[in-house]
């Protein structure tokens, strides 16, 4: 949710960055479901890389950020295979999605409600934003399908070692942990142990990382 064109950009321009803050459709549990909303990330990163002559921008370096949701959709972009497609008639969808470095900030990196649940306890239905991301809420055995969906959803997913460096930061501190079941959901799925995680499994495939 929300409308990222209310984003001030001074703070990059004013060290010399060009920003650009993007919209991406919204999951509503129907006709549109993650990770299509990721899609549109990476669109983002082509559309940067065929505007950059018009814009003044370096295709070389891209750098992408978000918060919470925000943060998904830069993990998900830097983590998956390079989504370009070299002989579509759309000349954005043949340029590369591939970044240069990621700052995700205060993102849940594995979505899988059994591994969240396993490792940082909390409610049985995580949160509601399940049933209008897969389509399903998240509380309950699940189908192939739906399985499928999440797991093409987390970032966790995708790590592998050709990837971007990242900083990862998080606002909460690292204690707390197991959450009862009546802890709020966004306190869950924004907690430190994300990053803490996702930390080791960059370390695993020699991608420089950080995390603050």
């Amino acid at each position: 949710m929300g409308d990222k064109s209310h984003f001030s950009p001074e703070p990059f321009l004013e060290a010399g960055m060009a920003c650009v803050s993007a919209n991406y459709r919204f999951v509503n549990g129907g006709s549109v479901l993650s990770p299509e909303p990721l899609r549109d990330g990476a669109r983002v990163v082509q559309t940067l890389r065929h505007r950059a002559k018009d814009w003044n921008l370096d295709p070389g370096r891209i750098a992408i950020t978000g918060y919470s949701a925000g943060a998904v959709v830069a993990m998900w972009v830097a983590y998956s295979d390079d989504l370009a497609h070299p002989e579509s008639k759309d000349a954005v969808a043949r340029e590369s999605s591939r970044v240069t470095c990621i700052v995700p900030l205060d993102g849940p990196t594995n979505l899988h409600p059994d591994w969240i649940r396993d490792h940082l306890g909390g409610p049985t239905r995580v949160h509601d934003s399940f049933t209008a991301m897969f389509g399903a809420p998240a509380d309950g055995p699940m189908s192939t399908e739906i399985e499928e969906r999440i797991r093409a959803s987390s970032p966790w997913e995708l790590v592998s070692p050709d990837d971007p460096a990242t900083l990862l930061v998080y606002s909460g501190t690292r204690t707390g942990l197991p959450f009862p079941e009546s802890a709020p959901p966004h306190e869950v799925i924004h907690h430190p142990y994300f990053g803490d995680a996702l930390k080791r499994r960059l370390d695993e495939h020699g991608i420089e990382s950080a995390l603050y």
